[in-house]
């Protein structure tokens, strides 16, 4: 009796701790160590490498990854949900982009024009115009499976958009001035509150460069 009591206690621990053992959890990289990260792609902590000929510059990079259909063995559909969100927060930092320059722009036309500028629902339309425009261009420059490309856990993918920023600044300008029809008139009356603007542009370069170089963007870059 005893002996067959062990053996009922045994066989039910066994059970118990084989139901219980965790399962694999996907990789999260922004958690892991220097150490842990070995063996993964450099654009994962930094998507503007050098071999990748891309600086942020001239360019808006992101990554994704995502799980999507891993369990069923669809890569296909892992990629596709990474590369939308590649395309999502490219299109986030492409929008705030726009929303910085527009707001110092319109500080002037206020200060200029008696409180005068141009209205939020234009301000939209032209940053919605403008991410169209660019998003046009979004090449996925490299995708990432781990561990394998066989059997993956995780499916991440590289996206890059080219931006000429001066030009940028300078067609947003322009757009909100011709919103707000002033163009003709600062052209022939003041032809001297276009420095105005132009300093506007200047600024935003040169203050978007400090901010990449505080936050580690351009180490390989120089």
């Amino acid at each position: 009796m005893t002996r067959y009591l062990g053996l009922s206690l045994l066989t039910g621990i066994l059970a118990v701790s084989t139901g219980c053992a965790p399962k694999q959890k996907a990789i999260n990289t922004e958690k892991l160590t220097k150490k842990q990260k070995k063996g993964y792609p450099n654009w994962l902590t930094n998507p503007y490498q050098k071999e990748l000929g891309l600086s942020p510059r001239e360019a808006i990079c992101a990554s994704g990854q995502s799980t999507l259909g891993l369990q069923m063995g669809n890569t296909d559909a892992a990629r596709t949900d990474s590369e939308m969100q590649v395309k999502n927060r490219i299109a986030e930092q492409l929008e705030a982009e726009v929303g910085l320059l527009q707001e110092r722009v319109n500080n002037v036309m206020r200060d200029m024009s008696s409180g005068r500028d141009v209205g939020d629902l234009s301000l939209k339309n032209i940053n919605k115009n403008f991410q169209k425009t660019r998003l046009v261009g979004l090449r996925y420059l490299a995708t990432y499976m781990h561990p394998d490309p066989i059997n993956p856990d995780k499916v991440f993918v590289l996206g890059c958009v080219t931006v000429d920023f001066a030009n940028m600044a300078k067609e947003i300008t322009n757009q909100m001035l011709n919103a707000a029809a002033m163009q003709e008139a600062l052209e022939n009356k003041h032809q001297e509150n276009m420095l105005r603007f132009e300093a506007v542009e200047r600024d935003y370069l040169r203050q978007r460069e400090d901010s990449l170089r505080s936050k580690g963007l351009l180490i390989d870059q120089q």
